[in-house]
């Protein structure tokens, strides 16, 4: 409820520290007057109107305010005026802290700032201007109109002519600027509020820029050693590549927070650094950048402190330079992580700037990511005006995303779609050069000691004029690049991972020793997945997988990784599905003298030669597989595997030879479908026995249920357990057939009702295999009339209407 005015006039009278109102004009002709007849704890309030000169605090603490504190009424900060004629400062602070100057509710207008002498840092700022060990609290105030010769043309909280920062407190609140100006930016330092402060607290809270479409920096923070470091609620709009420098170094925990910024046309450092024993994070929370034509637009640096950082969005920049438009980098393993990133219609590059090399548009170093959604950016190449006479111009490593170093990082449930890497390298000229391949363009990961990569999703990734493979002298320099490379020094966890119709590449994983799982890599030009792990490989699907007519011939491609799945260590491979994939020399490459185990798997459908070259002393062994060829070994099978009419490859028809077909042994058993024992989970089908390919396996069905944040890979055509057919010939007199599908065998009960709900026949009661069935109702003992035939099977139920007429 809001005080009249009489009554809070009233409170503050009654202060216990005696406190007085000073009036302007009633009790003083002008603010100076009342600031000098004050004493410690005084207000001084000021009624509406333009109130012209250059004010002095008092050493000593005061609430100096418009009515605006009593009514709320905005108005009284638009009409409340202090006008500084641009003859300078308008408010110099001499409030010595402990004391505190608490300003509410006015608007400082032309104020001019001054430049004092020719050293760095050398200016009084043009509104607010605070040296020594002064406190102050500004709230609820407008700054506009004011400028300055060359910085601090709105507030300047540091020592004059001097790199020093000093002591006191500064906390602003709600503030708005518009129409400031720094008139000449020097690199010491052209920031409209520059602040330069060593302990207490600094405080922006409610801020709102309105940079007039010029260069300056907002804000540079530069202090050291800080109780409390707080930046939120900030509004940077209408700027022309301007930048916002926030340093937080604090010396208490979790004391550098920066929340709910968006800046528009203007760029931002985040540098926290550790000072104190006790300096553990560095928060950043709901920052959104935009409009900028800045290279790395967006810096955060963290020289110790643990980063938060959630709900980070970019978009629309348009960076012309090779630099990265964004990155963050924490110099130390502490576990710093991002969550829900959100990068999108980004362009960094310009076909006219001729640089070597380009760095990716984000770059993350030591920083878990947990949740990314990257789309709709554009990645550009100037062709190299010295064709033949280089390497080419190139991308270093990948385009979008580049994740960097760390003792242990993960990476979890990210979506990148739908980005374009335009390379305008012209290829088709002769060189004596080998083009660079573009490795990992969508995310590439390295330089970590173990890595967790887990739910990850590529669409639609494009680069037109790849990178062409070389024969000649050049042949083993040049070759396809992926859209994600991934590996660590030690030891990797690589699963759940989709990567689908992309131009050119799939899939680097180096695991190591680790494990890789559930990958799907399909409709992908001239390289599907490679593979160097000595671990558990397993559920791979790898389908067409192709090359262009235009491309290089299979006789000459094996030396150029061009295939479905390529194995660079000794793994042993189970429910692998390869299918249809055309213009390989072979699906399947073995490097260096890699030794090959695959066991449950399926080969179909691929337009190639032989399904594996072995290299330089490699061997691939062979269990209960299903190919287009005879497979020396145990359990493999020449045959059609029959994929799913509806759903296609990977997922078997119920009729497939694949079904329980792979190694009888249980340790490879399908997962068993908890709600009915002794069948397994869909996808795998029959019985647990282990089905050949992608579908079946003991991790078959141990995808990560709770991705909900991104789509899901599998088909939404799923079939249920059954399905009930029309009966036929309906009417029937006196007989009637009615068919019915189970993809599993499962119990089955098929009965018939009346009208009335009674029960007039149980037609089957039992457990029935997988397949096709066909029941026939005899309808002799019946009267005429309408009946409902009702399936039920493990817990679903589907009806069907008959009629008999005699």
């Amino acid at each position: 409820m809001r005080l009249p005015l009489w009554l809070s006039l009233s409170l503050l009278v009654a202060l216990p520290v005696q406190a007085a109102i000073l009036r302007v004009p009633a009790d003083h002709a002008g603010i100076q007057a009342a600031f000098d007849a004050s004493a410690e704890g005084d207000t001084v309030l000021v009624a509406r109107g333009t109130w012209m000169g250059l004010l002095e605090s008092p050493v000593h603490s005061i609430l100096f305010c418009s009515h605006y504190l009593f009514s709320q009424d905005s108005t009284d900060i638009v009409e409340s005026v202090l006008d500084g004629q641009y003859a300078g400062t308008i408010l110099n602070v001499n409030t010595l802290e402990p004391g505190m100057l608490t300003v509410t509710g006015f608007t400082f207008w032309r104020g001019q700032g001054q430049q004092t002498g020719g050293a760095g840092y050398c200016d009084r700022a043009g509104a607010v201007n605070m040296q020594a060990d002064v406190s102050a609290t500004l709230t609820d105030l407008v700054f506009a109109d004011c400028r300055a010769p060359r910085m601090a043309s709105i507030l300047f909280k540091g020592v004059e002519c001097s790199g020093w920062s000093v002591h006191g407190d500064l906390v602003m609140k709600n503030i708005h600027c518009r129409g400031c100006v720094v008139d000449t930016p020097q690199e010491n330092g052209s920031d409209a509020i520059l602040i330069s402060q060593e302990y207490g607290r600094v405080i922006v809270d409610g801020f709102r820029f309105d940079g007039g479409g010029l260069g300056m920096f907002v804000m540079r923070n530069q202090s050291l050693a800080l109780d409390t470091l707080a930046l939120s609620n900030v509004h940077v709009f209408n700027c022309n590549n301007s930048r916002l420098y926030w340093m937080g170094r604090t010396r208490t925990r979790n004391a550098g927070k920066v929340t709910n910024v968006k800046l528009d046309g203007c760029g931002l450092t985040l540098d926290f650094v550790q000072v104190g024993a006790d300096t553990t994070f560095g928060t950043v929370h709901n920052l959104e950048l935009l409009n900028t034509t800045l290279s790395e637009a967006l810096l955060i640096n963290s020289g110790g402190p643990k980063l938060e950082i959630d709900s980070l969005h970019i978009h629309h920049t348009r960076n012309p330079t090779s630099g990265i438009t964004a990155g963050i980098y924490c110099r130390a393993d502490n576990g710093s992580i991002m969550r829900n990133l959100h990068v999108d219609n980004n362009v960094r590059g310009d076909s006219l700037i001729h640089e070597i090399s380009h760095s990716p548009i984000v770059m993350l170093r030591r920083i878990n990511l947990l949740g990314a959604h990257i789309h709709d950016n554009r990645v550009i190449i100037a062709g190299d005006p010295d064709v033949g006479q280089s390497s080419g111009y190139y991308l270093s490593v990948g385009s979008m995303m580049n994740i960097w170093y760390g003792e242990n990082i993960r990476i979890e449930n990210a979506l990148c779609e739908n980005n374009l890497v335009e390379d305008l390298d012209d290829y088709q000229l002769p060189a004596s050069w080998a083009p660079r391949e573009n490795w990992g363009r969508e995310l590439h990961v390295t330089g970590m000691d173990t890595l967790r990569m887990k739910n990850v999703i590529i669409r639609n990734s494009r680069q037109p004029n790849w990178c062409p493979e070389w024969v000649g002298d050049l042949l083993s320099q040049s070759r396809p690049g992926c859209v994600v490379f991934a590996s660590s020094h030690d030891y990797s966890t690589i699963e759940n991972i989709l990567i689908e119709d992309c131009d050119d590449g799939g899939m680097y994983a180096f695991a190591h020793e680790g494990p890789v799982s559930n990958v799907i890599v399909r409709n992908v030009g001239r390289q599907g997945l490679y593979v160097n792990s000595n671990g558990s490989v397993t559920n791979l699907q790898i389908s067409n997988v192709d090359v262009a007519d235009d491309e290089l011939q299979p006789q000459d491609a094996d030396l150029f990784n061009q295939y479905a799945l390529g194995l660079g260590s000794n793994p042993v491979l189970e429910n692998v599905t390869i299918s249809g994939c055309d213009g390989l020399r072979h699906p399947i490459k073995l490097d260096g003298g890699a030794q090959a185990l695959f066991r449950n798997s399926l080969f179909w459908d691929n337009n190639s030669g032989p399904l594996a070259f072995t290299g330089s002393g490699g061997t691939v062994s062979w269990d209960h597989c299903l190919a287009q060829e005879t497979l020396p070994g145990t359990g493999n099978l020449v045959a059609d595997p029959r994929f799913d009419s509806q759903l296609g490859a990977p997922f078997l028809a119920l009729e497939s030879p694949c079904i329980d077909a792979g190694n009888p042994e249980p340790a490879y058993n399908d997962p068993e479908d908890p709600a009915n024992p002794g069948f397994p989970l869909w996808p795998s089908l029959g019985n647990l026995r282990n089905d050949m390919g992608f579908t079946g396996g003991p991790h078959a069905a141990l995808r990560d249920t709770t991705w909900s944040a991104l789509p899901d890979w599998e088909p939404t055509a799923r079939p249920g357990v059954f399905s009930l057919g029309a009966p036929y010939p309906n009417p029937f007199n006196p007989a009637i057939h009615i068919p019915f599908l189970l993809r599993r065998p499962a119990h089955v009960r098929l009965s018939v009702h009346n009208l009335l709900g009674q029960e007039v026949a149980v037609l089957v009661n039992a457990p029935l295999v997988a397949g096709r069935q066909d029941i026939v109702l005899d309808g002799a003992g019946l009267a005429s009339g309408l009946y409902v035939v009702t399936l039920d099977v493990a817990g679903q139920r589907a009806s069907r209407s008959i009629t008999l007429l005699r």
